[in-house]
Formats: C-alpha cells, structure tokens, sequence
C-alpha cells in the first residue's frame, strides 16, 4: 500500500509506503504540509498484479485534522 498525493491530471506521487506487517504493528503518517488530494493504491512495482494477495486484507484509515 503506498499514501500518494493525486495530481488533477490524474498523475500521482509516492508520500510514502505503508510498510510490511502492519496487522502486527500499525503504521502512522503525518503529512508534511497540506494535500489537495490524498489516495490509498496498491504498490505494485513489478506490473504483476496476479502476485498480489487478494483475500482477507483490509486496511483501517483514521484522518486526524491538525490542530
């Protein structure tokens, strides 16, 4: 999974790769300044999407506005 900032163009741009293991061990981001446009893709880099798992992954999002 990698947090990307989306472009109107529809390009996007890597903000950073949720790592490995996270059931285990939950992962935090925090931006760096304020986004536009902020998605959730799968990070694939190989193109082989048939290699991805694809039952029993789920993902749990909390967005906490700065103070």
């Amino acid at each position: 999974m990698a947090i990307r900032e989306a472009a109107k163009d529809g390009k996007t741009n890597v903000l950073e790769v949720v790592p490995a293991a996270t059931k285990a061990k939950s992962h935090e981001w925090t931006a760096d300044k304020e986004y536009e446009r902020v998605v959730l893709r799968i990070n694939d880099t190989d193109g082989d999407f048939g290699n991805n798992p694809d039952a029993g992954v789920k993902y749990h999002l909390r967005i906490v506005k700065a103070k």
